[in-house]
């Protein structure tokens, strides 16, 4: 038996119980549209204004230590990723994959 067979709506809190969870579903799905534009939105502009390996860039980083872990971290997806689009940006741009720390320019 699921939690919201358990609550019956017919009481004020059983009501209140199933406004609550209803809505915080919609808020969840419209936070997660919401973030999704806004991360579409600042990576166009980030490589609109820096170039698409804006990220391989030391200098557009104020931490070393971040500027390592995000392309040991971004290194980790393109060897992991399955995704057609990044297979085949790697085989046009002959980028079979990077070692951790070295940039492609």
């Amino acid at each position: 038996m699921t939690a919201s067979a358990l609550v019956s709506p017919s009481t004020i809190s059983g009501l209140c119980i199933v406004f609550d969870r209803k809505l915080r579903g919609l808020v969840t799905e419209g936070t997660k549209s919401v973030e999704i534009s806004v991360r579409s939105r600042w990576a166009y502009e980030i490589g609109h204004h820096y170039g698409p390996l804006a990220y391989e860039n030391p200098a557009n980083f104020n931490n070393p230590k971040i500027h390592k872990e995000t392309l040991e971290r971004i290194d980790r997806e393109l060897v992991r990723t399955r995704d057609e689009t990044i297979l085949h940006f790697r085989m046009k741009h002959q980028m079979p994959g990077r070692r951790s720390g070295q940039c492609a320019r």
